[in-house]
């Protein structure tokens, strides 16, 4: 009997909870709620500092011997130093980087002229370099470089150009020093000779 009574029990309660369960009704239908909206807006103000080269590069070569064979030389450089840096600090006017050197003179001061004073007829030859934002994912256009060819007539050349509304921000061309070469015909006189590179930045688009 007491197992008999447990299992009706049992029974009437599964039977119950199922009678309820039919009677939950169904969920009525949700109104979706109406989106709220907001802002977020910040201010940047003009930067006082003027638009800069931060740094130009200084080019060395290797001792050699004097080219004086039958074969003009041709030597590519042992260093560069420091990549062309522009410092754009929000100007939208686009900008060039213009490059011209002196004579290849002689550091002996008692060096006159056809006594090896000059490296007669030198050419540096500069590559185009790839210019690169300083910073990870800058917007802006970058700058287009140039090669150029310096003769040391204090010619200019210009070696980079940003557009206008482009070049913002820090924007470094590093030069590779196997991609530099000088030239210089046979005939020459031993010495240690100096070139002086002028780079200049206008801050308009020529």
């Amino acid at each position: 009997m007491k197992r008999t009574l447990r299992v009706t029990l049992f029974s009437g309660l599964a039977a119950l909870l199922l009678g309820l369960g039919a009677a939950v009704p169904a969920s009525a239908a949700t109104t979706p709620a109406t989106p709220s909206t907001s802002s977020a807006s910040t201010t940047f103000t003009a930067s006082t500092q003027p638009m800069s080269l931060t740094t130009v590069p200084g080019i060395t070569f290797a001792p050699t011997l004097v080219p004086d064979t039958a074969t003009n030389g041709s030597y590519n450089a042992a260093s560069v130093d420091n990549p062309l840096t522009v410092t754009n600090p929000g100007y939208a006017t686009g900008y060039t980087v213009d490059v011209q050197n002196t004579p290849f003179n002689n550091s002996d001061a008692t060096a006159t002229a056809g006594d090896g004073k000059v490296l007669s007829g030198a050419v540096l030859n500069l590559p185009a370099p790839v210019a690169a934002a300083a910073n990870e994912g800058n917007p802006s256009t970058g700058p287009v470089t140039s090669a150029v060819t310096l003769s040391g007539d204090n010619t200019n050349q210009v070696v980079e150009t940003a557009s206008a509304n482009g070049g913002l921000g820090v924007w470094n061309s590093p030069y590779t020093a196997s991609g530099i070469n000088l030239t210089v015909p046979a005939g020459q006189e031993p010495g240690s000779y100096t070139s002086t590179l002028t780079w200049t930045l206008g801050n308009t688009v020529a």
